[in-house]
């Protein structure tokens, strides 16, 4: 027997804002624009940690007045590569930015304002693989890059559970079967209630390395035992553990492809169940 409950009886699940297009920058032109175009930003213009941190209460609602710009992070969804077998999981580095004058500020369509500035995890709201999770950066939040507090459990514990192969499965086989991923049906996830020390230790040394290569290739590295460790703390045997990996190889086919192409660059198998010890 194992206890789980549901994500949204004890985290707070929210949507962002809509964000006016004036006001958001990218970091780099190597950040692909679809549909619509946002500036590259001048990194001068960039706010320290610790003024982003001095913020009042006040200022976080409603932007800081007497000033022309205050360019803060911006959690904001982005793309994946299936090709090479990247989902943008764990950590990824700040890719946009927001202006949080108050002039700015009054353009935005909010939702959920007094969350923006707490730390947790964001989520992709859409997209062929969402929802992908990481962690939240200092600002705040943008409609397709919705919040999840980490109030109950660790923001690494959450982070782990929800990035494994089995909770996708779960999530788009029985929660939402669609490329959306919306906030009342991410609070239906159900989340294990443990202390597994051994799998934050792995996404801990995944953000570590992240840091350094934000296209680390955790998927053929740590992600093999963390997926095996929420296999067997689910419950799962060797037969269901093969039915969800056939669904990952079914619902993702190019995907899958580049991951266990990556594998056999490594001199790995490309068959899941003998990584994780169930052949």
């Amino acid at each position: 027997e194992i206890e789980v409950v549901k994500l949204g009886d004890v985290e707070k699940i929210a949507k962002g804002m809509d964000s006016h297009i004036h006001y958001v920058f990218r970091a780099s032109e190597d950040i692909p624009v679809i549909r619509t175009h946002y500036e590259v930003i001048d990194r001068k213009k960039i706010r320290k940690q610790s003024e982003i941190e001095e913020l009042s209460d006040f200022e976080k609602l409603n932007g800081v007045s007497n000033c022309s710009d205050f360019i803060i992070p911006f959690n904001k969804g982005g793309s994946s590569e299936s090709s090479d077998g990247w989902l943008p999981n764990y950590y990824v580095p700040i890719e946009y930015f927001i202006d949080w004058s108050k002039e700015a500020v009054n353009n935005h369509y909010h939702r959920n304002k007094i969350l923006y500035f707490r730390s947790g995890l964001t989520f992709s709201f859409r997209g062929e693989y969402s929802p992908t999770f990481r962690i939240k950066n200092i600002g705040p939040f943008d409609a397709n890059s919705s919040f999840i507090s980490s109030e109950c459990f660790e923001n690494i514990y959450l982070l782990t559970i929800l990035s494994s192969r089995f909770i996708r499965f779960f999530f788009n086989g029985f929660i939402q079967h669609t490329v959306a991923s919306d906030v009342d049906k991410i609070k239906e996830i159900p989340i294990l209630i443990s202390n597994l020390s051994k799998i934050m230790e792995l996404t801990k040394a995944i953000i570590n390395r992240q840091k350094s290569n934000s296209r680390y290739d955790y998927a053929s590295q740590e992600q093999i035992e963390i997926d095996k460790l929420v296999y067997e703390a689910y419950g799962l045997n060797a037969a269901d553990v093969q039915e969800v990996e056939n669904w990952y190889a079914r619902r993702y086919p190019k995907l899958s492809a580049a991951q266990k192409a990556n594998l056999r660059a490594l001199g790995k198998s490309d068959d899941y169940l003998e990584l994780y010890g169930l052949k």
